[in-house]
């Protein structure tokens, strides 16, 4: 069932009738029925005047007849050779060469004299009403097959009047007939009419051969004038068809200033937004084959999993708002008994965030090693970084340094959001933050050594740090308003408990955050890190 539609659609395609085909048929059936039409009426016009003449004609002759035979010849038989005498003059005059037969009734009924025996076949009368205002009855029949028209006159004339004083022919221009007829016989003229057929069947033809003729004519012409016209649109044809071939290079000549012209300059115009909406599909699949490579590449760099340090319970997440992003959190084993833990947020998003925070991981990560004080090993990224990025883009950055025997934490804040430590036991919130700038902030002029301060602080069993990024303080809801920072304080007091898993309170933070944000998009990179006290350190 499925392939019938399909099949009706190739089989329509493949017998398409072109335009120029169409307006010639159009013309065409146009000018054979007007044609058509005038030709019958000009056949029907012709045909009543021949009608109307050989009617004017019979009435006059048979009333002529009819006049010229005195009533004595129809009741004297010795005078009936003068009547056929006078009948054969009137059939040999010129005037009345379609004569058939004459036949001359006598007031009883009876044939008197008649021309030739001719077989007639029943007839129909004829309505004609001048030949009933003049007495003329008229009939049509086959006379030996062929059609013939019959004029009934009675014969009313005074004694030897018209031709049968006249001579042969003479009584056939005679004046008005009597308005007041006698008594009496009567005449029968038969008429041949297969002249007025033949005439109108040869007038027909004519006509509809001039017709067929200027049908084909004008059929012709307009064939003519509609490829004229409808050259510029298969040339158009021909561009849209190798456009949607995908030649996006090619152009239509056409630059004509009518409807078609429109059309073409509409096609360039888009076949060029087409090419270039090629041109940027093109370079976006490379932007995000690009993306997709850098994601890659940075997630590699992200830790994947959680050191394990005896009384410390650490869990982390970390989440770009785009394939990459600017935050970074990183744990640097700086030796056997000392762990580095940051967590960074370049300026802006994207590929050159992504940038900066890989060299800033690199340059940390060298510093720390050297050195276990955070204050200095910032100081010295800030040294190395500075004179690489440009105006406008800077990192902000909390790194510490746990000591995993005491549990003592050395943070050091480069212009970043404060941590928050939940004191298990004083039941309060501290914020924890020291002075500091952010780095590359200067371009390197000592901004960031002369402000970064460093500061202790202990991890005791229940207590709770948490470390993020402005992602999460600056995350909106559909009113356009900040999560903000009391609100994640309030959260994390009420998880925070001496059994309070790292996990847990990171997750009463997300869903706190989602349930914040509602069905608005994540628009900043999210980092949060989060220890928490369990009490069991060596």
């Amino acid at each position: 069932m499925s392939r019938k539609p399909a099949q009706r659609r190739r089989i329509s395609h493949r017998f398409r009738f072109p335009i120029a085909l169409r307006f010639a048929a159009l013309i065409a059936a146009i000018s054979i029925a007007v044609l058509s039409w005038q030709a019958s009426r000009a056949i029907g016009i012709a045909g009543d005047r021949l009608e109307r003449e050989i009617n004017e004609r019979g009435i006059q002759l048979a009333g002529t007849i009819a006049a010229s035979i005195p009533p004595e010849w129809l009741s004297d038989p010795r005078r009936q050779r003068e009547l056929v005498d006078f009948l054969g003059r009137v059939r040999d005059s010129s005037t009345a060469g379609e004569i058939r037969n004459i036949i001359v009734f006598d007031p009883a009924g009876q044939a008197v004299a008649l021309l030739a025996n001719v077989r007639v076949s029943p007839g129909q009368e004829v309505e004609y009403p001048p030949a009933k205002a003049v007495s003329v009855r008229i009939t049509e029949h086959k006379a030996d097959g062929m059609p013939v028209r019959n004029f009934s006159a009675p014969i009313v004339g005074p004694p030897g009047a018209g031709i049968a004083d006249g001579g042969a022919g003479a009584g056939l221009d005679a004046g008005a007939l009597p308005p007041s007829p006698a008594p009496g016989g009567r005449v029968e003229l038969l008429l041949s009419i297969g002249h007025i057929r033949d005439a109108r069947a040869t007038l027909s033809t004519a006509l509809s051969r001039s017709s067929w003729i200027g049908s084909l004519v004008a059929a012709a012409l307009a064939l003519a004038l509609s490829l004229l016209v409808t050259r510029s649109i298969r040339e158009l044809v021909r561009d849209i068809r190798a456009v949607g071939l995908g030649d996006l290079e090619h152009r239509s000549r056409i630059d004509s200033a009518d409807e078609v012209g429109d059309v073409a300059r509409a096609l360039n115009r888009m076949a060029s937004n087409l090419r270039e909406a090629e041109r940027a599909k093109i370079a976006r699949k490379a932007l995000e084959n690009e993306l997709a490579i850098a994601s890659k590449i940075q997630k590699r760099l992200v830790p994947t999993e959680r050191p394990q340090v005896p009384g410390v319970d650490i869990a982390v997440h970390w989440q770009p708002a785009r394939e990459v992003g600017g935050d970074y959190f990183d744990f640097i084993p700086i030796d056997s008994e000392h762990l580095g833990l940051v967590i960074a947020d370049v300026s802006g998003k994207g590929i050159p965030a992504a940038l900066v925070m890989t060299m800033t991981r690199s340059l940390l990560r060298m510093a720390a090693t050297a050195n276990r004080s955070p204050r200095e090993a910032l100081i010295e990224v800030d040294r190395a970084i500075s004179a690489d990025l440009r105006t406008g883009l800077f990192v902000t950055a909390t790194y510490a340094v746990l000591d995993q025997r005491t549990l003592a934490l050395s943070l050091a804040r480069a212009g970043h959001n404060a941590p928050l430590l939940w004191l298990a036991r004083e039941k309060r919130m501290q914020r924890i933050e020291p002075r500091g700038a952010a780095i590359g902030i200067d371009r390197g002029r000592g901004l960031v050594s002369r402000e970064l301060d460093e500061e202790m602080i202990r991890l005791r069993p229940g207590d709770v740090l948490v470390l993020h990024t402005d992602g999460v303080t600056e995350a909106k809801n559909e009113k356009d308003e900040d999560y903000g920072e009391e609100r994640l304080a309030r959260i994390i007091e009420s998880r925070a408990s001496a059994s309070a898993s790292a996990s847990s309170v990171l997750e009463a933070i997300l869903e706190d955050i989602e349930s914040h944000r509602g069905r608005r998009m994540i628009s900043d990179d999210t980092t949060i890190i989060v220890l928490t006290g369990t009490g069991t350190s060596s």
